[in-house]
C-alpha cells in the first residue's frame, strides 16, 4: 500500500467504528474495504453465513432464511468517505444521515433496501441541503 492509503485508512478508522455502534442494530460490523475502487460501500457476509443470492433464492421458494447480519466495507479512499471522516474527526453533529446513506448505497447496489421510507427521507434532506448550498 502507498502512504497515500495508508493515510486513508488512518483518517477512516474512527469513522468505522462510530458507524459500528450507531449500525449495530442493521450490520454485523463496519470494517474498511481494501476491494473497493469506485464505491463508496458494499455490503458483505460474515465468514460462513449465507450468500445473498443463496437467500433470495429461498425466499423465492417460500422457504423460511435466518436472517445474518451483513458487513458494511467502507471504501477509506472514496471522497464522500473521506469528507465523513474529516467530519465525524472534528466532531461534526448530525452526520448520522449521511452514514446511513452508506448502508443504504450498499443494500441499493444489491437491489434491496431494508428502509425505503428511511432512506427516502435521508436522500430528501441531502437534496435539500444541496439544493441550499446553490
Amino acid at each position: 500500500r502507498s502512504e497515500e492509503e495508508e493515510q486513508a485508512r488512518s483518517a477512516a478508522t474512527p469513522l468505522a467504528s462510530w458507524m459500528g455502534e450507531m449500525l449495530s442494530a442493521d450490520v454485523a460490523e463496519v470494517r474498511l474495504s481494501s476491494r473497493l475502487t469506485d464505491s463508496p460501500s458494499v455490503l458483505v457476509n460474515k465468514q460462513g453465513s449465507m450468500g445473498a443470492n443463496m437467500e433470495n433464492i429461498l425466499k423465492a421458494a417460500n422457504q423460511e432464511i435466518f436472517q445474518d447480519k451483513r458487513v458494511l466495507e467502507i471504501n477509506p479512499e472514496h471522497p464522500m468517505v473521506q469528507t465523513l471522516a474529516r467530519l465525524n474527526t472534528e466532531g461534526q453533529p448530525g452526520l448520522e444521515p449521511f452514514a446511513r446513506l452508506l448502508l443504504d448505497h450498499a443494500q441499493i447496489a444489491e437491489g434491496r433496501v431494508a428502509d425505503p421510507a428511511g432512506f427516502a427521507g435521508r436522500l430528501q434532506a441531502l437534496m435539500e441541503k444541496a439544493a441550499s448550498s446553490f
